[in-house]
């Protein structure tokens, strides 16, 4: 369940923690990413929660709203693709992004799925995409991935990598293709990363997968603007 959001809090303080809401449209890929963050960083699922619901993006959106009150951030992550080879862009999916928006529900979206986000950590891909391709190219990239999941600790420390392609890859293809649904493949998952590498409040424990590797700086500092709507940081 989602905390309760205590009476009153000293604004302004470096000790505030921030918490943040991922609702997903995966259960599996996303569950092994996120949650792998999460027990990185050794944090509670008090501020990092994540909940995949294995439904579509106008679900996940509707059921992000239903937590953002108790949250300081609210994320909704979904492809634009439905799962299977037919590669059928997702029913509603225009509707969920503008129901995002109006509620300050901020949304991490992949075209064609998230695979192309596994992608990017390890090259840069620009040519177009289907979802059983991203599959494949998922599977060659020596990370365990298969159907039950991937090795989290074989991924993340080359998130800096994930950046800097999806950034690359961002400007290219709005430069090429103003809608988004145009974009194949493009990803907004490096905004979010970088909200939960800001939540996180310092370089990860010592001994961790990610200790050995720089953090990066943080979304304020030249990242995406937040969505309409959006509750900035108390800090």
């Amino acid at each position: 369940m989602a905390r309760s959001r205590p009476l009153s809090r000293r604004a302004g303080t470096a000790t505030e923690a921030e918490t943040i809401i991922i609702v997903c449209e995966g259960e599996k890929t996303e569950d092994i990413y996120f949650n792998g963050i999460r027990r990185e960083y050794r944090l509670t699922t008090a501020r990092i929660n994540f909940i995949g619901l294995g439904a579509d993006p106008l679900t996940v959106v509707r059921r992000a709203e239903q937590f953002k009150p108790d949250y300081d951030h609210a994320w909704a992550v979904f492809d634009v693709e439905s799962a299977g080879p037919h590669g059928k862009r997702h029913a509603g999916l225009d509707a969920a992004i503008a129901r995002a928006d109006r509620a300050g529900i901020r949304c991490a979206i992949s075209h064609p799925c998230f695979e192309l986000w596994l992608i990017l950590h390890f090259r840069l891909h620009t040519a177009y995409l289907g979802n059983e391709q991203a599959r494949a190219i998922a599977r060659s990239l020596r990370i365990d991935y298969n159907d039950k999941g991937f090795s989290f600790g074989k991924v993340w420390p080359q998130r800096e990598t994930a950046l800097k392609n999806a950034d690359q890859l961002d400007r290219q293809k709005c430069r090429d293709h103003p809608s988004m649904l145009d974009r194949n493949p493009w990803t907004s998952m490096q905004e979010l990363v970088r909200q939960l590498l800001v939540i996180t409040d310092g370089p990860p424990p010592e001994g961790s997968a990610a200790a050995s590797t720089q953090r990066v700086e943080p979304v304020g500092r030249g990242g995406a603007a937040p969505a309409a709507g959006h509750r900035r940081s108390r800090r």
